[in-house]
């Protein structure tokens, strides 16, 4: 993550945060207060590391919290598994 690159984003850009743990959520929290992410894009992804971190677990935090971003599932994996390459 380079924090440098936050002051060129457009509103169409998205920042996407990959989170394995309570403190990386709150990392990405830190980050999104710190830089006004959410003021410069409406496009703020909470990504759950797959198999490490459950989705309901995040999605709890986030509802808690009224954090301005969404979650972002990896679709791939849910439909044909955490091992499928390829697609």
């Amino acid at each position: 993550m380079l924090p440098a690159n936050f002051t060129h984003l457009r509103k169409k850009d998205e920042v996407k945060f990959v989170i394995s743990d309570r403190n990386d959520y709150l990392f990405a929290l830190e980050m999104i207060r710190k830089y006004h992410l959410a003021e410069q894009t409406e496009h703020l992804l909470f990504s759950p590391v797959s198999s490490v971190l459950e989705p309901k677990c995040l999605a709890e935090w986030m509802i808690a919290d009224k954090v301005p971003a969404r979650l972002n599932l990896q679709l791939h994996k849910i439909i044909w598994g955490a091992d499928c390459e390829g697609v």
